[in-house]
């Protein structure tokens, strides 16, 4: 230690030397440029530090940010999913139902049993874990609110199905207006998990 304080003291002797050396405005000036490093030290410390600390709180509004995005994407998955539990077991109702016996059954609710035509299958298509089945559906001679029934009895039962195409064909029958229908229907399946 005592080699440390011989040292410092060779150092402030030879600092006062200089300064014994200097004028007194040449002492002021130097003064003022030491306390203006100072300053400057710790305003350059102090402004560093500030933008930092605004870097810092950046981050950490964009993590609470993406904190309540996460969230609401969470809410949307668990409402999703409950909405897919809620069809899935709308659509368990009806897995054992062949379409053409539906059919049947919403003419005859409609009072047009004996106007269904035919219900025809046309192709089955997987979609991931949902089978889509395509049918052409014909009735002859309906009026219109036969018509209405029909499909009223179709899409609000429930079933698992969606008319993409419908197509009228309007007949004159001993002097009266009828349609000839045909619907192009898809019906959906949810398939059983391996």
């Amino acid at each position: 230690m005592s080699a440390f304080k011989a040292r410092i003291a060779g150092l402030q002797a030879r600092v006062e030397g200089m300064l014994d050396g200097m004028s007194s405005r040449d002492r002021t000036l130097l003064m003022g440029l030491v306390v203006f490093a100072a300053l400057a030290a710790v305003g350059g410390g102090a402004w560093s530090m500030m933008g930092r600390l605004d870097t810092l709180e950046k981050q950490v509004k964009e993590a609470r940010g993406d904190q309540q995005f996460i969230q609401s994407e969470i809410a949307e998955y668990k409402a999703a999913s409950t909405e897919l539990e809620r069809i899935q077991k709308e659509m368990a109702k009806y897995e054992g139902q062949d379409m053409s016996s539906f059919m049947e059954k919403a003419a005859e609710a409609a009072e047009i049993r004996d106007r269904l035509d035919s219900v025809r299958e046309n192709s089955v298509v997987e979609m991931g874990d949902l089978e889509q089945k395509n049918y052409s559906v014909r009735l002859t001679r309906v009026s219109l609110d036969q018509m209405v029934k029909f499909l009223y009895q179709v899409e609000a039962t429930g079933y698992p199905l969606q008319i993409t195409t419908a197509k009228f064909k309007r007949v004159k029958v001993s002097g009266e207006w009828m349609l000839n229908v045909t619907l192009e229907i898809a019906a959906y399946r949810l398939l059983q998990e391996a």
